[in-house]
């Protein structure tokens, strides 16, 4: 049995909401969320190579293609097209066919700033959104928290210790050459909470068992339920939660994500 009060010795996490319903995303479209070149996303426009998203939303993205706008996407009048095109996403290693309406164009001295607004026919892509820019919004709030509320395991100068809306746990073991020795990871994911640990070079990922409840309760005792292999699926949603900590905040970001997504491929 997992007992999540091994991270947080007595006290809630500061939010038990849920990820935001898919009807509710179109009021947020405009609220677009930068990406980490980490996350290697790109989008191919036509059959223009594919280039990395600088931003990404439920409703559209930005990317900046090389030089000035090709012809194929310009209207008979020099500005560029109005009507829908082919595009291919590529998010977090999974790959999305839709199409797109330009909406708006930039040149800059590195090429040229194209804004994008997704045509959704498909509510595949909303999904796949969703296990995108919530945890990118997630990993954004994510501060860190004083020890005193930690639980008694994790009271050593060695550890440190985060707390983030979602709710987000997250506590890391740095040796004496500031390099990541272990970490658990935990989150809320609709109404399922998903752990990543890493400890003695192994990942391990688990989900908390299904009850009778409707929800799960954060604050108490919960089966976690380790995966006999890594699930992808989880791995990807901690990927980019990570990817939204800022850097400033947790300055051991980037080797968690680095250990992320070694395992992800």
């Amino acid at each position: 049995m997992f007992n999540l009060k091994k991270i947080l010795s007595k006290k809630n996490s500061t939010s038990q909401a849920p990820a935001a319903p898919i009807q509710d995303m179109d009021k947020r479209r405009h609220d677009r969320m930068e990406l980490s070149e980490k996350l290697a996303a790109t989008i191919a426009i036509a059959s223009i190579p594919p280039q990395p998203l600088d931003d990404l939303s439920y409703g559209g993205a930005s990317v900046l293609i090389p030089g000035e706008l090709p012809e194929l996407l310009r209207s008979d009048d020099g500005r560029f097209t109005e009507k829908p095109v082919p595009c291919e996403l590529r998010l977090l290693g999974d790959t999305y066919r839709t199409a797109a309406q330009i909406r708006s164009i930039r040149q800059t001295s590195d090429g040229t700033a194209v804004g994008l607004s997704f045509i959704h026919d498909d509510p595949i892509l909303l999904l796949a959104l969703r296990n995108i820019i919530e945890p990118l919004r997630w990993g954004g709030s994510v501060t860190a928290i004083s020890k005193d509320i930690a639980a008694d395991r994790y009271q050593g100068k060695e550890w440190h210790t985060y707390r983030g809306d979602g709710p987000v746990d997250l506590v890391i073991k740095i040796d004496e050459s500031s390099n990541t020795n272990e970490f658990l990871l935990v989150f809320r994911h609709g109404q399922d909470y998903l752990e990543v640990q890493w400890q003695n070079k192994h990942l391990r990922t688990s989900r908390s068992k299904q009850t009778n409840q409707d929800t799960v309760n954060y604050s108490a005792a919960a089966q976690m339920i380790a995966s006999p292999d890594i699930d992808l699926s989880t791995l990807k949603i901690a990927v980019a939660l990570v990817s939204g900590i800022k850097s400033e905040v947790c300055p051991f970001q980037d080797q968690l994500l680095r250990i992320l997504i070694a395992k992800s491929k």
